[in-house]
């Protein structure tokens, strides 16, 4: 849970590398269709595919927008949503298959309590903005990743002046930075990306 653009599908990815495991991405905008009883078929259909798969980690982003409308709004969806919730929460609590359940939230609290008790989700963790050490590294990490060599840029000024900026904003940063380098012809430096 936290604010997009802290890390938290990076989280996922992590997991899986770290378990040597594929990593499956359930994209519930896809399970949901206009047929009666289909969403929750759709649903079934791709959690065997997990199991099949399994040992595997499952994704599934933003979990309170798929599951909008699961907390008495049945009369605007004829109440879809609550049978898909009840569907892989069931699913969750019931399966033998080694999937490790991966979702991310940014605003936990549009979650029904039944979603995250022990048994569904059994943890919850909160991914806070990064910290300046963090901001530091995450700057050297992106420089790194476009073959910029961090010791020539001064990482810790960056830090400071980033208070508050996401990992994602950090990298947009670097990224705009580079375009008006380029458009300036120069190579980028640490002023481009202040």
């Amino acid at each position: 849970a936290g604010i997009a653009g802290t890390g938290k599908s990076l989280i996922s990815k992590a997991i899986a590398t770290y378990f040597n495991l594929p990593l499956l991405r359930l994209d519930m905008g896809k399970v949901y269709s206009s047929l009666v009883g289909s969403s929750e078929a759709r649903l079934r259909q791709a959690l065997k595919v997990a199991e099949a798969v399994s040992p595997c980690v499952l994704q599934v982003e933003e979990l309170e927008k798929s599951l909008a409308g699961s907390q008495g709004t049945s009369h605007l969806d004829s109440g879809v949503t609550s049978r898909v919730v009840a569907t892989l929460l069931t699913w969750r609590q019931e399966t033998t298959a080694p999937v490790f359940m991966v979702a991310t939230v940014n605003d936990p609290r549009m979650l029904p309590p039944m979603v995250y008790r022990k048994g569904r989700f059994d943890e919850i963790w909160s991914v806070e903005l990064p910290n300046e050490g963090e901001r530091k590294a995450i700057f050297e990490i992106h420089l790194k990743k476009r073959k910029r060599d961090p010791q020539n840029f001064d990482t810790a000024l960056l830090a400071l002046k980033s208070n508050k900026f996401t990992g994602a904003e950090i990298e947009s940063c670097i990224e705009d930075a580079m375009f008006s380098a380029f458009y300036e012809d120069e190579e980028v430096e640490t002023r481009h990306i202040l």
